[in-house]
């Protein structure tokens, strides 16, 4: 978490200092907010039953992780910003909170995205040992083995949680992995709707990923060239603003050639298909997310 609360803060320092008694709670919940919580819990929490959350090994390093995957049902429609750990499952008090890698805009009818550089930046974080392979990979601009990435998927698409509710965000990437998608749907009762396509010209990809910034303070994103960040749309210290190890014009290259290579054949595949949707990604942000919007919506399970 990136924040300790307020109410935490002062029962550690009394207990830690003043010697008073502290009783840590029985069990902890995970709430969503679709603003920053802040340390005085001050922000507005989405109305959905919050999610009870255990941990596994002790901390180290400054951190702990949770053992298990948390699903929110029922869902309203929100953009969900930031969490907060919660001494009880309603009410209560804010324990810690922090923001979210990037917001999450959710519908009523819960569809989940599933981004395969989320899943491969997970391993990362975690220092696992296929973490630390695919850093390697990845920081030599190659792509990541058909092997790891299927694996990786196969965990999702197995879950029940997300039957026919699956957005893949940058999979399948080749030939090899579309047909594996093919198996594995077929595999776990579930189907393929629509694929999307965003066609965009060669340099104004590269200017786009070149130009990419993350605030690791508050995970707004900004771009050198189309959006930089200023007084008025960033609250935080340019320091703070940092980029990928693998955004760097040489790796882009390497991955926009790989990637017109391994790709066309999927459009062929799923043109013949008839799942096929061409999009023009040079539109404005705005006009895009209305199209993709209207498909989706148009779509039946």
């Amino acid at each position: 978490m990136a924040a300790i609360s307020n109410y935490l803060e002062n029962e550690l320092l009394d207990h830690v200092l003043k010697n008073a008694a502290y009783t840590s709670p029985s069990a902890v919940y995970l709430a969503l907010y679709t603003s920053n919580p802040t340390d005085a819990d001050s922000g507005t929490e989405v109305d959905v039953d919050r999610q009870a959350i255990t941990f596994g090994s002790v901390a180290s390093g400054g951190t702990i992780s949770n053992t298990a995957d948390l699903t929110f049902t029922s869902m309203p429609a929100a953009t969900v910003t930031h969490v907060g750990i919660h001494d009880h499952a309603t009410a209560g008090n804010l324990l810690f909170h922090g923001a979210l890698s990037s917001s999450k805009a959710v519908d009523a009818g819960d569809t989940f995205k599933i981004s395969t550089g989320d899943l491969l930046r997970k391993e990362i974080k975690e220092k696992s040992s296929l973490g630390i392979k695919i850093k390697t990979i990845i920081d030599k601009g190659s792509l990541v083995s058909d092997n790891i990435i299927d694996n990786l998927i196969e965990k999702v698409v197995s879950n029940k949680i997300y039957e026919n509710h699956i957005i893949f965000d940058g999979y399948p990437r080749n030939l090899n992995q579309a047909k594996c998608l093919d198996a594995l749907t077929k595999k776990y009762n579930q189907k393929i709707s629509c694929v999307l396509n965003l066609k965009v010209d060669f340099n104004i990809i590269v200017k786009r990923i070149l130009g990419r910034q993350i605030c690791s303070k508050c995970s707004l994103i900004f771009n050198e060239f189309f959006y930089p960040a200023t007084n008025k749309n960033h609250k935080c210290d340019s320091k703070f603003l940092q980029k990928r190890s693998d955004d760097n014009e040489n790796t882009i290259k390497n991955r926009l050639k790989a990637h017109s290579n391994e790709t066309t054949p999927i459009l062929n595949y799923y043109e013949n298909q008839k799942l096929l949707t061409n999009i023009n990604g040079m539109d404005k942000i705005d006009e895009i997310y209305k199209e993709i919007r209207l498909i989706i919506r148009s779509l039946k399970t």
